[in-house]
């Protein structure tokens, strides 16, 4: 099983809180492009 390193953890918080956020809103909240946060 992969560790999940800090941006992974940043993304289930967000999506823990805001679960109907767009991908578009949370990968600018994180800081990367949509495809990258998409992927993970």
């Amino acid at each position: 099983m992969t560790e999940l390193d800090r941006i992974d953890r940043k993304i289930l918080d967000i999506l823990q809180r805001q679960g109907r956020i767009s991908m578009t809103d949370l990968a600018e909240q994180i800081g990367l492009s949509t495809s990258p946060c998409s992927e993970r």
